[in-house]
């Protein structure tokens, strides 16, 4: 996959799992990435092993606490490079982040999504050495918009 929007990549939930795999995707493209979470040790351990591949910053903020996630919205108004890309890797705080960005063209993001969409993309070779491996196809949910993406032979579906 080829990145193409100039700017940084800010990653809420980027410590583990998919917010962690989307900042290796993106720093393997040369692309700055910034990953926001809440566990200390946890961010400063993504920090090291994502800072081998290449420029990535920790902001360790609770979203739950206002005066904490402030940090993140001072980071947002003061950062000389604009933000290009937008990755809600930390659960229910989509709608949260959303508005956010509502002063720079964002929308409000829905809670609850009542229909299923399905995505299509070439086959991802991580998710099939993990089938390979574990004998069963994974399965990935995006809790806040319900979207299940299962990878199927050709891709994800």
């Amino acid at each position: 996959m080829k990145f193409t929007n100039s700017g940084i990549a800010l990653i809420i939930g980027g410590s583990s799992g998919m917010g962690f795999e989307t900042a290796k995707l993106l720093l393997e493209q040369n692309i700055e990435v910034v990953i926001v979470a809440n566990n200390q040790a946890k961010l400063d351990n993504a920090v090291l092993a994502l800072s081998e591949i290449g420029k990535v910053t920790g902001l360790q903020a609770n979203l739950y606490n206002p005066q904490s996630y402030q940090r993140v919205l001072d980071f947002i108004n003061q950062k000389n490079s604009p933000i290009g890309y937008l990755v809600n890797a930390a659960g229910y705080y989509a709608q949260r982040v959303g508005e956010w960005f509502k002063p720079y063209g964002g929308r409000t993001v829905p809670m609850m999504v009542m229909s299923h969409q399905y995505l299509l993309s070439e086959e991802v070779p991580e998710l099939a050495a993990y089938t390979k491996e574990y004998g069963k196809l994974p399965l990935l949910r995006d809790v806040d918009s319900s979207y299940y993406l299962r990878q199927e032979k050709n891709g994800f579906n």
